[in-house]
């Protein structure tokens, strides 16, 4: 998972580089699950596939500290409004310039 910013096309990988961290499953029925840096999360989404848009309308999960990265994906994933999937790469914008990058992964 990285942080994008498109102005100065620039990709922050997040830390820590640990294969459990900033993963995100969005399910069908408009529920979500993960990992941040240190906690499990969980919460409800809502999704416009005609206009790209997306939101988390809740979000909850365990509450140790976040470490490194965790508070900024925090932060990011309560931000989100848009989408872009292609392929097995989506990005997650949280502002007009900058996004959260995922690559999928077999389960």
């Amino acid at each position: 998972m990285g942080f994008v910013n498109v102005e100065i096309d620039v990709i922050k990988i997040a830390e820590p580089i640990d294969e459990k961290c900033y993963l995100i499953t969005f399910k069908e029925d408009f529920s979500f699950s993960g990992t941040s840096s240190t906690n499990e999360i969980w919460g409800e989404y809502e999704i416009d596939n005609t206009l790209s848009n997306i939101a988390i309308t809740r979000m909850g999960g365990t509450k140790l500290g976040e470490v490194f990265d965790g508070g900024l994906y925090m932060q990011s994933l309560k931000k989100i409004f848009s989408f872009s999937l292609h392929e097995n790469e989506l990005k997650l914008y949280y502002n007009r310039q900058d996004y959260l990058f995922f690559k999928s992964q077999e389960i």
